[in-house]
């Protein structure tokens, strides 16, 4: 899905995992708390990257089981197998030992609850995963403190429920990850499919305009001006605050139209605000030409060339990283 796919492994090297510490029947805070220090030591990665590349973790990569396996599975059975392969990864077990102290620290408001606090350490760390699908990477706010109001949502429900599954809170939060992936892969689709568009062969636009139905090629014309106005946007220093709500130009050079409709000289290609249709102008008056009405296949072709030499032209769109990106739009 995103710019950069990294390949996760589901065993924990190095820190064991926190979760099997706290499940523990001899468990002992005090001992926890020494345990904690000594782990810190051999989580070697920051928190951010661990918390981008969990993040970026898609369950079945690395998978434990054939993905045969899994694709066979039920609805249920597959979302039971989600849920554990991002319980048992390795980023969210280095995650918890990480905020381990600060989990302690907001446990312990509660000691008092009647709960046993390795109880109430189970449900938090439960609020430290759900927090890490939910954290939008702001450099003004740490992953502890975004997680604290998490944590304690957790405590307080098993307070008021006595259940730790939390798999509403779960399929909440993972939500909320899930919908920032596809709010970043509708921000990247337009410069990726820009960017193979840019690099078609010439024998194939000459093949599709010669051969398709007249619409198909104005939808190839609308494509292709779409995706050079996308890159011209992000390519421009200023642009004014109405931006999008006037008529969009492509300023072209020179070219010529042999259409039943009109035939001459031609430059610029803009959208009308009013139906969202791109016009070819003409000169020197600038009436425009809609490309819905084009009937010329040779000049259909000649109006694609005037944009894709355009579009190869300009540069790439800057596409952030998923988490930079998350940061930037507060997602």
């Amino acid at each position: 899905m995103r710019q950069l796919k990294i390949t996760k492994s589901i065993t924990n090297r190095g820190a064991s995992h926190i979760i099997e510490h706290l499940k523990s029947k001899n468990f002992n805070l005090d001992e926890f708390i020494k345990k904690i220090a000594d782990t810190e030591l051999l989580i070697e990665r920051e928190e951010r990257f661990l918390l981008y590349v969990f993040q970026d973790f898609t369950p079945g990569m690395g998978a434990r089981i054939p993905l045969n396996q899994v694709r066979n599975m039920s609805e249920e059975e597959h979302a039971a197998y989600i849920y554990e392969t991002y319980e048992e990864c390795l980023e969210i077990n280095q995650i918890r030992w990480l905020n381990a102290h600060r989990v302690i620290a907001i446990t312990k408001e509660y000691e008092n609850s009647g709960k046993p606090i390795q109880e109430l350490l189970l449900a938090a760390m439960q609020g430290v995963k759900n927090a890490a699908f939910a954290y939008t990477f702001s450099p003004k706010v740490s992953f502890g403190d975004f997680a604290a109001p998490i944590i304690r949502r957790h405590i307080e429900l098993y307070l008021q429920t006595g259940e730790s599954s939390f798999a509403e809170l779960y399929k909440e939060y993972k939500e909320i990850l899930d919908n920032a992936k596809q709010a970043y892969d509708d921000y990247r689709y337009p410069e990726c499919k820009a960017a193979m568009y840019s690099v078609q062969h010439e024998k194939e636009r000459v093949q599709l305009f010669a051969n398709s139905k007249i619409s198909r090629c104005h939808k190839e014309i609308r494509t292709a001006a779409d995706y050079v106005e996308w890159r011209l946007v992000d390519a421009a220093a200023h642009l004014p605050d109405d931006y999008d709500e006037r008529d969009k130009f492509i300023r072209t050079r020179s070219f010529k139209l042999q259409d039943a409709l009109y035939y001459g000289e031609c430059k610029d290609i803009v959208k009308s605000v009013t139906d969202g249709e791109w016009c070819i102008c003409t000169v020197p008056d600038g009436t425009r030409v809609p490309v819905r009405e084009l009937t010329d296949r040779d000049s259909m072709r000649e109006t694609l060339e005037v944009l894709l030499e355009i579009l190869e032209k300009t540069p790439a769109r800057r596409i952030l990283k998923f988490d930079d990106w998350r940061a930037e739009n507060c997602i």
